[in-house]
């Protein structure tokens, strides 16, 4: 467990987006009651990389500004994303079709 430097206003704009105390994020545990991120893929006496703390406080206060907003259960491709076009091929490539290759016939 890692104590991240997240200021009181943005722990409570955080507080209003969830209905949990706790974000679950690639592998990673944010508690909100006690300002700390967990590494759940990390063995217990390992501590997170400075990397890695620098750039979940950074996702989370860029979250912190948004508007809460119920899922709609809708898939959102990276052509639909503003500027996402550019990516979308490269993403194709890179992740989607050495994914698919891999599991082949059985998805």
């Amino acid at each position: 467990m890692t104590k991240l430097n997240l200021d009181a206003e943005k722990l409570q704009k955080l507080q209003r987006l969830t209905a949990t105390n706790c974000y679950e994020f690639l592998g990673f545990t944010f508690d909100l009651e006690k300002n700390s991120l967990t590494d759940n893929l990390a063995q217990p006496t390992n501590n997170l990389s400075e990397w890695a703390i620098q750039i979940f406080t950074t996702l989370l206060i860029h979250y912190s500004l948004a508007n809460p907003m119920p899922p709609t259960g809708n898939l959102v491709k990276f052509k639909d994303i503003p500027g996402g076009y550019a990516y979308e091929e490269a993403f194709t490539n890179r992740a989607i079709e050495p994914i698919a290759e891999g599991f082949g016939e059985k998805p």
